[in-house]
Parts: structure tokens; sequence; C-alpha cells
């Protein structure tokens, strides 16, 4: 009987720790996790076009109308700037708070990401806007709401 009991109680310790991992995929997700699940799912599933018939034809240097700076400056208050920067940002609620999409959405859209290989500059344009631009633009909104960031 006591046999009985201990295994009924592992079988539900493993139902409650499955259950756990399963609100953690489908629940939407803080800050750090968010920002790990991109580069997990999204960006490091970029896949190049090897097929030359597939590839963009033209000169590379082609870049009418496109911004290139003429003079980099050392911007020297940049690293206690960005600490300051971190230093507040890490102690607000949008670091914790479970605005972001969750890690299984991610997985999902990380499939269609795979799908697609990058053979121009116009591929590569909506790689970022699908793995980066969309999903910052979330965190700049977050940002907005809250007053002091």
């Amino acid at each position: 009987m006591s046999s009985e009991v201990e295994l009924l109680r592992q079988q539900l310790a493993a139902a409650q720790q499955q259950l756990s991992i399963s609100r953690q995929r489908f629940s939407k997700t803080d800050l750090p996790i968010f920002l790990d699940g991109l580069h997990k799912y999204l960006f490091f599933n970029l896949e190049i076009q090897t097929d030359e018939m597939q590839l963009t034809r033209g000169d590379p240097s082609n870049a009418h109308n496109k911004l290139c700076p003429r003079k980099l400056r050392a911007w020297e208050s940049f690293p206690l700037e960005q600490e300051k920067i971190w230093r507040l940002f890490m102690e607000s609620s949008l670091v914790k708070d479970e605005l972001f999409t969750s890690l299984h959405t991610l997985e999902e859209m990380g499939e269609n990401v795979r799908r697609q290989l990058i053979g121009s500059e116009l591929d590569l344009n909506h790689f970022l806007r699908q793995t980066v631009e969309d999903h910052m633009s979330r965190i700049v909104e977050e940002l907005y709401k809250d007053t002091q960031l």
C-alpha cells in the first residue's frame, strides 16, 4: 500500500513539474527571457542562400541613396552614460513583468524564419524586421509607458 502511495506522489510531482514547464513555454515572458528567446529561436536561424542562381546580381558597391558615415568620432562619455541608464533600466518593473511574447510563439516564428533563405538585401531587410525591429519596437513601447525610463 505504501509503495502505491509513493508511486502516486512521484506521478503527481512529475505532472506538476510538466505543468510548470508548459506554463513557462506558453505564458508571456519577462524581458530577459524574451530577449534570450529572440536570440535562440529567431536570430540564430539566419540561413544564407548558397545557390548562386537564386542570389541577387549586380555591383555590391551600388550604395546610392544609402546613409554612410564620413567621419567617426569616439563617444568618450558613453560607458558612464550607459551604466547609469542600464542601472535605472534593471531596477524598473519592465525587466520583471511578463509583458512579452511566449517562448512557444517565438519557437513557431523561428520555424517560419528557417524556411526563408537570405539571398538578397531585400531578404535581409525582411529577416531583420521579423527578428529584430518588430520585437524591439514592442520593448520601446513598454519603455515609453514608464515615465522614469
